[in-house]
């Protein structure tokens, strides 16, 4: 799972090469929707798993996003992801 958190904006990326554990994105891009999702799952890991890095990971995700000026309080539904 921590793959996909490689981006230098601690965004992760929509897919994990299982062999080598590498993240990469469709088109560099992911949706809000996906952060969301994913935010939810990574702190419900950390308090089955007791393992912080998950809930951190989840942090940094939030973090991230209310980091980047909005529009007149409204989010992008992508964002880009990696190394640009």
């Amino acid at each position: 799972v921590m793959g996909a958190f490689d981006s230098e904006h601690a965004l992760p990326h929509t897919h994990i090469n299982l062999q080598t554990r590498k993240g990469s994105s469709q088109y560099g891009r992911t949706m809000l929707a996906e952060f969301g999702t994913l935010s939810v799952e990574l702190r419900e890991l950390s308090a089955a798993t007791g393992d912080p890095r998950y809930a951190e990971a989840a942090g940094n995700i939030y973090s991230s996003l209310w980091s980047v000026p909005d529009n007149h309080g409204l989010r992008s539904e992508e964002r880009r992801v990696g190394k640009e």
